[in-house]
């Protein structure tokens, strides 16, 4: 029996497509440059069949592209591994803050404020945490209406404002604690500053606690309006009054031990006892006596003269002049160079002895020569 061979209408030009009127219900056509075979449908359409093979490669996404199969190198999915990968996943379900589900624990969401993303729980859509690194313990989050919680140590090099700052910390006598960095330069602190309660002491100190002090708050009386900083508030008790001392309590209780021999610093001044001044009431009028002008006293040829009363006050200062020197009394005198002067009242500088040695010298030398 002879072979039989059944054609098919068929081009081999891309693109080219067959004519509804040529073709009839049952009957194909193929394209075989694009590898699409068509048929007329029931309503009288252009129907195919494509044989394309898929785009781009190995574990990339196919999707409609113009009628075609097309692809992207960032759109995979790789099937050992179930890993979906794209550049971005947007999500059409606005709103509702369940645009994504991450397993069986957890929504994350638009909720329709501006730059805003909700997560919360499925077993409890009131909560919501996130866990960070390795371990399941360090969770942020809240439950319900509650506080924003961190179970782990929180660190901020930012500002970090508030209502209140609360230490929930609390172990046997330690209660709540801040630690605040002491300054880069210009201090002798070590390590921070502590402020904490410790019992019944609200206590501030260094790192290494080697220096510190303390406010006893049950020294307080009652309210918040105690000044613990007050002198009086650290007196308990002075000539019979107790608990907060007024100043004037403690002059009162002052006064009843005040008086010669009670070793109050009151009977000194500058270390000395009353009996090492004046009394007030000691009349003393030689101040009415001192004469004196400002001026500057004393010059050279002028000496000061000063005055003094039986009890030492001044007097009187006055300019008093220098008295000539002669033969017959000291004083200060004028000097000269003269080898011929007969004055009594001037005196001979080194220069009128040299030159009068000299002129002694020269007169015997002539005489020596004169004589032969």
């Amino acid at each position: 029996m002879a072979n039989t061979t059944i054609a098919l209408r068929s081009s081999g030009t891309a693109a080219a497509t067959p004519s509804l009127g040529v073709l009839a219900n049952g009957e194909l056509s193929i394209n075989y440059a694009d590898g699409i075979i068509y048929y007329k449908t029931a309503s009288n359409t252009l129907g195919s069949i494509r044989t394309t093979q898929p785009a781009g490669l190995t574990t990339e996404i196919q999707f409609n592209d113009a009628g075609s199969f097309g692809s992207n190198s960032g759109l995979t999915f790789n099937k050992t591994t179930g890993v979906f990968t794209a550049p971005i996943v947007a999500s059409s379900n606005n709103g509702t803050g369940t645009n994504f589900k991450v397993g069986d624990d957890a929504w994350i969401g638009d909720i329709n404020l501006a730059d805003t993303l909700r997560i919360s729980g499925q077993q409890n859509s009131a909560n919501a945490y996130i866990a960070f690194g390795t371990t399941n313990a360090n969770t942020l989050g809240r439950a319900g209406s509650g506080p924003l919680t961190y179970t782990g140590d929180f660190k901020a090099t930012g500002l970090v404002s508030g209502n209140e700052l609360t230490s929930t910390q609390s172990s046997g006598s330690e209660g709540g604690q801040v630690n605040l960095a002491i300054p880069a330069s210009g201090t002798s602190l070590v390590g921070s500053v502590t402020i904490d309660v410790y019992g019944n002491q609200l206590r501030f100190f260094q790192g290494d606690s080697a220096k510190g002090a303390y406010i006893d708050l049950t020294a307080a009386a009652a309210g918040v309006g105690t000044n613990l900083m007050a002198g009086a508030a650290s007196v308990t008790s002075v000539a019979g009054a107790t608990g907060a001392v007024s100043n004037n309590q403690i002059l009162a209780g002052l006064l009843t031990v005040d008086g010669a021999g009670s070793g109050l610093d009151a009977d000194l001044l500058d270390g000395l006892n009353s009996s090492s001044f004046a009394n007030a009431a000691f009349a003393n009028t030689d101040y009415t006596t001192i004469s004196a002008t400002a001026a500057v006293y004393g010059n050279s040829n002028t000496i000061p003269v000063v005055t003094l009363t039986a009890n030492g006050r001044v007097s009187s200062i006055v300019n008093t002049a220098i008295q000539t020197g002669s033969t017959t009394q000291s004083g200060i005198v004028s000097l000269t160079d003269s080898i011929i002067s007969t004055s009594t009242t001037t005196a001979a500088t080194a220069n009128s002895a040299k030159r009068a040695y000299e002129s002694a010298v020269a007169d015997a030398l002539a005489l020596s020569i004169a004589l032969g």
